[in-house]
């Protein structure tokens, strides 16, 4: 036991003495201390010496960074755990532009079974994708196409994800053709989807304006919303039309994701749009201050919500209003004074799905929908189990399997939906989820389950 403090005080030390250096000047003395560290330490503590040779740019480090990530090969699962060392080392030959293709075709192929509660989980697809990243750079575009192109159907969802956002790096018709194939294949997992239309619009820009705004199809469920998501990233105002039509769609998930896509745009048109729908119908007005609270802390566009908000005159639209813009102090001591009953509503019979002003839709509906895939904690309306929070939506479960604390069970991610004449609760983590457009747990590097490839 002592031996064992002994040898945990001394990884703690190396790591302080990491960040230490980390924190100062590039010096011949902070290489040499750099170096010792890459040569001899075990994953975490080549990981930490390799992301400060990076931040520093200390690009006399190169060589050792590559011995230091042959060496993190040889029996990987018990010296490099997870992948940290290979993935910093990737990051940190990325940045300081060292290396040729051979290191990063080897991290292209790299799985690294682990064991986990269950049975083995491969700890690598982040260390492939961030390969493919580094490849497109580092090749002629058709030699890292070919070798990338795989990947799209890599078991992992994470590595099919960070393919196609690394294809999308590339330029002309060959990054174009794979990435529509790709969607056109379909995808089990939301976040390659959304990986794949973001890719294509920033590879082809205006003419892959029309081929994803085809996907704003209510009866493709997610890949609709995903796509809504993607054309509003894109920021490109070609995207503007699809989304203003979408945004009349009788579909709850795609209407709300393409209202949620003109608030990303941060366009003065799409912006205008939404400020105006707010003197519309009752259902419209919240579904639009919804999709403009993602900008809650711009403080011009605040006022300017405000001020159309209390020209309207409706007392609950006031109410969603200060709700959904308010900071996170102030939802604390609103929080405190309501007490942990008022954060919930009863759930509509028989599993209905929830939506604004009351509206419901047939149970199930929401299976295939982005906007309603997530499953929130009792205590707080946040996602669990890996998935992201919906940006506006959610399956209501029965009234007979809520628990004792969880009055209702049943809760939107959207402060500003209406049900049953109560608002519910929101959270900023929501549409940031949205944004991003892809399900929580796909960091580089992380373990992820097991799931079918497109």
């Amino acid at each position: 036991m002592a031996a064992r403090a002994r040898s945990g005080a001394g990884f703690e030390a190396k790591l302080a003495r990491i960040a230490e250096l980390g924190r100062g000047s590039p010096s011949p003395e902070c290489a040499r201390e750099l170096r010792g560290f890459l040569a001899s330490g075990p994953g975490l503590v080549v990981a930490g010496a390799a992301r400060a040779a990076g931040e520093l740019g200390l690009a006399e480090l190169a060589p050792d960074l590559l011995r230091a990530y042959d060496r993190l090969f040889e029996d990987p699962v018990k010296v490099d755990p997870r992948c940290a060392g290979k993935v910093a080392i990737v990051e940190a030959l990325m940045k300081l532009d060292a290396g040729g293709p051979a290191p990063f075709l080897r991290g292209l192929r790299h799985v690294q079974r682990e064991p986990a509660f269950g049975g083995a989980v491969d700890t690598a697809p982040g260390l492939r994708g961030l390969s493919a990243h580094a490849l497109f750079g580092r090749m002629p575009q058709q030699e890292a196409l070919l070798e990338v192109v795989p990947l799209l159907v890599d078991p992992e969802p994470a590595a099919r994800a960070e393919a196609a956002a690394a294809i999308g790096d590339g330029a002309g018709v060959e990054i174009e053709a794979v990435l529509r194939l790709k969607v056109l294949a379909g995808d089990a997992e939301p976040e390659v989807l959304s990986a794949c239309f973001k890719a294509l619009l920033k590879a082809g820009r205006e003419r892959s304006i029309a081929f994803v705004a085809e996907r704003l199809d209510p009866a493709r469920g997610a890949e609709a919303e995903l796509a809504a998501l993607a054309l509003g990233e894109s920021r490109l105002e070609s995207a503007l039309p699809p989304l203003r039509d979408a945004s009349g769609s009788r579909d709850p998930g795609l209407r709300r994701a393409a209202l949620v896509g003109l608030a990303l745009g941060r366009t003065a048109e799409g912006t205008t749009f939404l400020v105006e729908r707010l003197a519309g119908d009752e259902r419209g007005a919240l579904e639009a201050l919804t999709a403009l609270a993602v900008h809650k802390y711009d403080e011009r566009l605040r006022d300017r919500v405000q001020r159309a908000v209390e020209a309207t005159g409706k007392p609950r639209l006031l109410e969603a209003f200060r709700r959904a813009f308010e900071g996170p102090g102030e939802r604390l001591e609103r929080r405190s004074r309501e007490g942990p009953g008022a954060r919930r509503r009863a759930p509509p019979k028989g599993g209905e799905a929830c939506s604004p002003a009351g509206e419901a839709r047939p149970p199930g509906r929401e299976a295939s929908s982005f906007f309603g895939r997530a499953s929130s904690s009792p205590a707080e309306g946040r996602p669990t189990g890996g998935e992201a929070p919906a940006a506006a939506s959610l399956v209501c479960p029965p009234a007979s399997k809520a628990g004792p604390t969880t009055p209702g069970a049943c809760s939107t991610p959207g402060e500003l939906v209406q049900a049953s004449g109560q608002a519910t609760e929101f959270t900023d983590q929501a549409f940031l989820a949205a944004a991003a457009s892809v399900r929580a747990g796909g960091q580089r590097g992380q373990p992820r389950r097991q799931s079918r490839g497109g």
